[in-house]
């Protein structure tokens, strides 16, 4: 492991005192706003051969990973803490550990903090490394962001936009309040939100996307397994251009609209409580009301699309 230490004493506006010493974090002190602030940079280098995963956890603050070509990881932490006077804040920051270590095949970075109140102490990690690496984070209040992967990922946020592009592994997303956004994305895929939109673009080894409140827009090339788009209240936009999978769509406010491969065979049941289920996809009329259609596409079979809404219009349609 590498590490290194630079160390900036600031107040205000002007520069009280500099040092450079080795080590592996540097200081930063200030005050903003009539607040005091004390932060640290912690920087680890390490080799990744042996490694098969990494688990970082912050209680505040952001987590960033891109996977590079490489056989390191890199690790960039920044620990801030914010007091009402200066004394408070650096001992404070003091007492929060901050530290990466490898046991085993797994490289934890986690962040200690002492449990206190009208204190701010975030900590936020960037990191790079090898694509090949699972990836578990977990932060309460943070954004995460993941790019260029090619194993798993599990992350977890109470409070933060999730964000996943390039990814080639199967994916778990969760957070409470914040939107989820996926880019050119392969594998299983499950993102949950309680308050926020999720937007998926990529082919899906089987999907689950569920909100509380916001829109869920997909366009997936090529869906393998089930596919689950349920919200609580908006919008839902789905397109699917290959495969035969079973979709289940749902939303208890808002329209739907859905896109399914020209070739696909199966049953389809849409419902609208309140309001008109159009298509311009041929169905074998097994029930047809205006608010609700049951028949068979294409050659039959078992696979089923279910579309349901309390409140709006349903679209059926072909892909383009």
């Amino acid at each position: 492991m590498y590490c290194s230490k630079r160390v900036v004493l600031s107040f205000l506006a002007f520069v009280v005192a500099g040092f450079i010493f080795s080590g592996c974090y540097g200081i930063s002190f200030g005050i903003n706003d009539y607040k005091a602030e004390a932060s640290e940079d912690f920087q680890w280098e390490f080799e990744a051969a042996g490694l098969q995963s990494i688990d970082a956890a912050t209680s505040n603050g952001e987590i960033i990973y891109h996977g590079v070509d490489g056989g390191r990881v890199n690790v960039h932490a920044t620990l801030t803490v914010k007091a009402r006077n200066e004394s408070t804040a650096i001992s404070i920051k003091e007492q929060t550990e901050v530290r990466a270590e490898k046991e085993g095949d797994v490289l934890r970075i986690v962040a200690n903090r002492p449990k206190l109140t009208n204190i701010n102490i975030m900590v936020r990690y960037e990191i790079t490394g090898p694509p090949s690496l699972n990836l578990k984070f977990n932060t309460s209040n943070g954004r995460i962001e993941v790019a260029g992967h090619n194993a798993a990922i599990d992350a977890q946020t109470s409070n933060g936009r999730i964000f996943v592009r390039g990814s080639r592994g199967d994916i778990n997303l969760n957070t409470s309040n914040g939107r989820i956004d996926l880019e050119d994305v392969r594998g299983a895929v499950e993102a949950h939100t309680s308050n926020g939109r999720i937007n998926l673009v990529g082919d899906t080894d089987g999907v689950n996307l569920h909100t509380s409140n916001g829109k869920i827009t997909a366009d997936i090339g090529t869906l393998s397994r089930e596919g689950i788009f349920h919200t609580s209240n908006g919008e839902v936009n789905v397109r699917v251009h290959d495969g035969n999978a079973p979709m289940q769509v749902k939303t208890s406010n808002g329209a739907v609209e859905l896109a399914i491969p020209e070739n696909f065979s199966g049953q389809v049941d849409a419902y609208s409580s309140s309001g008109k289920v159009e298509t311009e996809i041929p169905v074998k009329i097994i029930t047809l009301k205006k608010n609700h259609l049951v028949g068979e596409l294409g050659n039959g079979g078992d696979s089923k699309i279910q579309v349901s809404t309390s409140n709006g219009k349903v679209h059926l349609m072909f892909a383009e």
